[in-house]
């Protein structure tokens, strides 16, 4: 009989659990990782798994610490051993691994990686969220510094003012003229130059600056929310 994909699979498999080394089969055993009886033969793990549906699966144990059982060979029966395989992508394995940080919410029980793909959040702002203590529903929750930097970025495509006439206005304004003045040396509304010096814009004319320091004022925020939170307890 040719060798398939498959039967290579179940050969090394069962080369690790049972013929491997002894280090391997050492690490298996401490951990309760066997091959039940029914499944030493191929032709039964053929029978219950199928082929191989192509090359972006393997088997993947649904109980990380359980063993390649069946469910239904003599040895699964008495030991009350559940069927424990399937075919799975690489995706769907690194969900299942034992150092996946699992979070419940809504009924669900999915690994960060997955709350990353059903919230559209990046990675590493869960996995800092969740280092600092967040958990759900404040763990999925829409980050709220990117979402200001977002606003800062748009809002500076519109500004009315170049870096270089926000520097000029500051100049006039320190030579004392009136907001009417320097409304009309540039053609705007007065009350454009009344509300100018509170754009963040004008405070901070480099974008780079205006991002730090909205970063800044949040983390504050942040610390001073901590601190009552502490307070309350």
């Amino acid at each position: 009989m040719k060798k398939t994909r498959t039967h290579k699979i179940w050969y090394g498999i069962k080369k690790r659990v049972v013929d491997g080394s002894s280090r391997a089969k050492e690490f298996y055993l401490q951990r309760g990782i066997t091959i039940c009886s029914g499944w030493n033969i191929y032709d039964n793990f053929l029978a219950d798994m199928g082929e191989r549906p192509s090359k972006s699966y393997s088997v993947d144990r649904i109980d990380n610490n359980g063993g390649y059982w069946c469910g239904h060979c003599e040895e699964c029966v008495k030991n009350n051993w559940p069927a424990n395989c399937r075919w799975a992508t690489a995706i769907e394995q690194a969900n299942n691994r034992r150092s996946n940080i699992k979070v419940e919410y809504n009924g669900k029980t999915l690994s960060l990686s997955e709350w990353c793909r059903e919230f559209k959040i990046k990675s590493t702002t869960l996995r800092l969220r969740y280092k600092r203590g967040l958990r759900p529903p404040e763990l999925f929750k829409p980050n709220p510094l990117g979402n200001r930097i977002k606003s800062l970025k748009n809002s500076w495509k519109i500004r009315k003012f170049t870096t270089e006439q926000i520097n000029e206005i500051k100049l006039d304004f320190s030579l004392g003229l009136t907001n009417k003045q320097i409304a009309d040396k540039y053609g705007v509304s007065q009350s454009t130059i009344d509300t100018l010096p509170n754009a963040i814009y004008y405070k901070y004319p480099n974008l780079e600056d205006a991002i730090a320091y909205l970063t800044e004022e949040f983390e504050k925020q942040l610390d001073l929310n901590q601190v009552i939170d502490d307070n309350k307890t």
